[in-house]
């Protein structure tokens, strides 16, 4: 199956039936398949992180169908939505987040040992992980002496330990200046390139979206999609 994530005709209002009723999503189709890298545009309070967490199965549409691999998630045991998480998708916050006890291979491991890949076969991974992408002479390094362009080129590299079918990216560069904000583009670009994962990110930053295949712009929870 080419297509990794589905919505249709997806809905997303907070307090329904309330003076305080929010539509943030109103009627979403979207297809993401399998080498798509796609950003997803628009103001401050248009949708878009709501759209991601409902892609990455943090939360759950109102009305309309989230399909992942073509499951719907919405009654699924927290065990089987946890699985589908550690093992389909991967996440990159604006905020790089990392166990300041352990270093930075030690973190960027963590999610293949939940997953119940042994910790020689994980740090095997790392490594060529590292390699890969030009990081090898930190890996060792605990995260208060890494910059943070290079916390979130890790925070990059923790997310596809597990070889995940679609990377969900919420402003991975926004805290970033210019050049370390190109840096963590080009690796996701690169991702994308070699291992034909998915990416859907979310930015404010358009000079970057020069990176991507296509563009879906959101206002008042509506949606506009452009291809490159």
């Amino acid at each position: 199956m080419s297509e990794i994530v589905v919505f249709e005709d997806v809905w997303k209002i907070y307090s329904p039936a309330t003076p305080l009723e929010v539509q943030a999503l109103k009627g979403i189709n979207l297809k993401i398949e399998k080498g798509d890298f796609v950003a997803i545009l628009g103001p401050s309070g248009s949708g878009k992180t709501t759209l991601l967490n409902l892609a990455g199965l943090l939360d759950f549409p109102t009305k309309g169908k989230v399909f992942i691999e073509g499951k719907d998630f919405l009654k699924a045991k927290d065990a089987e939505i946890s699985f589908v998480r550690n093992k389909t998708v991967g996440f990159v916050f604006q905020q790089p987040s990392f166990l300041p006890e352990f270093t930075a291979i030690e973190n960027v491991m963590i999610p293949a040992i939940i997953g119940g890949v042994s910790s020689r076969v994980a740090e095997k991974k790392a490594i060529e992980l590292f390699k890969k992408f030009n990081l090898l002479d930190r890996k060792n390094h605990f995260p208060s002496h890494l910059s943070g362009g290079e916390l979130q080129r890790l925070t990059v590299l923790r997310a596809i330990i597990n070889d995940p079918k679609i990377i969900l990216c919420d402003e991975p560069t926004g805290q970033l200046d210019e050049e370390n904000a190109k840096t963590v583009f080009e690796v996701l670009a690169k991702i994308n390139e070699i291992f034909g994962t998915s990416i859907l990110l979310v930015t404010h930053n358009r000079q970057l979206t020069k990176y991507v295949k296509k563009v879906i712009n959101l206002k008042n929870g509506f949606m506009e999609v452009k291809w490159d």
